[in-house]
């Protein structure tokens, strides 16, 4: 995914490399920099879609993006389902996976009572059907992380 001409912090396209879109200049919808690896097209949805696909393999993917777009972060917080895939980056990273969230009756919760680390990469699955992303990074907020970026594997 080319991350030139995309906002830094919604990751929407933009015509002006290295800008923000018009949204994200006035209020931005979400507050914290969010990007994805796979735009939602045939071939990237089939090669996720694939049975038997390694964790490894999708965590690649995932840790190329990464670095087009944010500093090395301190920390990966993946989200339930991505578990294993975030495993994996966390440790291509060379950083602590810390797998803090949980949902109980509909609410997110963290597990954690503190990160102490600077930036916390929260790592999803689709960012248009991930429900209660909102949710799930207030509950990480409340552990107190200094930066939170977003990565979905997924458009």
């Amino acid at each position: 995914m080319d991350a030139e001409h995309r906002c830094f912090h919604c990751f929407e396209e933009v015509e002006r490399e290295g800008s923000l879109c018009g949204l994200c200049q006035q209020h931005p919808k979400v507050p914290f920099p969010s990007a994805f690896v796979f735009e939602a097209t045939p071939s990237s949805l089939w090669l996720i879609s694939q049975e038997g696909i390694l964790p490894e393999s999708l965590a690649a993917f995932a840790l190329i993006q990464w670095e087009k777009l944010w500093p090395l972060p301190d920390v990966v917080v993946p989200m339930p389902v991505m578990r294993s895939v975030g495993e994996s980056l966390a440790s291509r990273l060379e950083v602590q996976c810390a797998p803090v969230l949980r949902q109980s009756k509909g609410e997110w919760i963290c597990e954690a009572e503190a990160i102490e680390e600077g930036k916390v990469l929260l790592f999803l699955g689709e960012r248009r059907s991930e429900e209660g992303v909102e949710k799930a990074v207030a509950a990480l907020y409340e552990a107190f992380p200094k930066k939170v970026y977003a990565l979905f594997l997924l458009e």
